[in-house]
């Protein structure tokens, strides 16, 4: 669960030191890094998808046993 937060936070530090070296090279971190956060966010509405999915059949089953 902690892997994409982990990378982010490597990328981030590896980009603040060529950010401080040469900016040009630091373009190249920062746009891997807002891909890692795009791909965060779409795995992140994903889960939400299948847990109220999920949770919608498991609503259902449950009401339909009580009748």
């Amino acid at each position: 669960m902690f892997a994409g937060h982990t990378l982010l936070n490597i990328l981030a530090n590896f980009g603040i030191t060529f950010l401080n070296k040469q900016f040009l090279i630091a373009i190249f971190p920062l746009l891997f890094i807002l891909a890692i956060c795009v791909l965060e966010f779409g795995i992140a509405f994903l889960q939400a998808y299948v847990f109220v999915n999920l949770l919608c059949m498991y609503l259902s089953d449950t009401l339909r046993m009580a009748h």
